[in-house]
């Protein structure tokens, strides 16, 4: 789902930003890249208290980036706040086991 939003938020940038087209799509890319990088914290799969400042950072950032690009393809940039928030919901009821350990033996 990352990758197809990825994709999908590159080409829309380019074709929905009038000036500046390259500028604002490396400034998108970057965004999404500290996003992913958020997401993909092992606070956040362990559901430490910092990964919980993680996912209010990710946050912050997409808030204020779909503010600044004015466009609705910058919307994607929530793919990946969604995808910590399930993240986070599976710690909460599946404690000790993990959501990158399910389906491993132990």
């Amino acid at each position: 789902m990352i990758s197809v939003s990825f994709v999908a938020l590159i080409a829309g940038m380019l074709f929905t930003v009038k000036e500046r087209k390259n500028n604002q799509t490396i400034k998108a890319v970057l965004v999404f890249i500290a996003l992913t990088a958020l997401g993909m914290s092992d606070n956040i799969k362990h559901l430490d208290l910092i990964g919980f400042a993680h996912f209010l950072i990710a946050v912050t950032i997409t808030f204020f980036a779909t503010k600044y690009f004015r466009t609705r393809v910058a919307y994607l940039f929530w793919v990946p706040c969604l995808l910590i928030i399930v993240v986070v919901i599976f710690n909460l009821f599946h404690i000790g086991i993990g959501l990158e350990l399910l389906g491993r033996w132990k």
